[in-house]
């Protein structure tokens, strides 16, 4: 099965909004995210600490994305559609990832308002609808499940 991640041929360079929205935005999502999770666990456990902590949630943030890429192999091949260029999708899915988990543990009960934003984001940032947002975000949740089982599985044998 031939997965179908459509990449646009580069034939013309991104403008100035096209480079904002293509790299900008997921950046800045990215280092808010991660200052989120810095300053929150520097409040309770101090600098050392937060600078582990932000260096565990980047690690993990990496691992995620690379299996939500993956995912979007698998989401664009189902549904025949694409997610853009692969070195700013990898940006923006880890901008997503980052941004609405420091939200997360943030705001203890904000699980709806992460919800939706991690679906506005996804719509967004790749230009698809709703619709594929959620096929791929099920595609996306199988996967973390499978990969977390694999883990589990490999670390009970050692």
């Amino acid at each position: 099965m031939k997965l179908n991640y459509e990449t646009p041929p580069r034939s013309i360079p991104l403008s100035t909004e096209d480079a904002t929205k293509e790299f900008g935005v997921p950046l800045i999502l990215l280092v808010a995210g991660l200052l989120i999770y810095g300053a929150r666990t520097m409040c309770s456990h101090g600098a050392t600490t937060a600078a582990m902590a932000m260096g565990i949630v980047l690690l993990t943030a990496t691992l995620e994305t690379l299996v939500g890429i993956v995912a979007a192999c698998v989401t664009a091949g189902i549904l025949k559609t694409g997610f853009g260029y692969l070195r700013s999708a990898f940006l923006k899915l880890a901008a997503i990832i980052v941004i609405t988990d420091a939200i997360a543990s943030l705001l203890p009960m904000a699980g709806i308002c992460v919800l939706f934003t991690y679906f506005g984001l996804l719509v967004w940032q790749f230009e698809i609808d709703f619709g594929e947002a959620v096929i791929f975000s099920m595609v996306f949740a199988l996967m973390r499940w499978l990969v977390l089982g694999l883990v589990v599985a490999w670390f009970s044998n050692r």
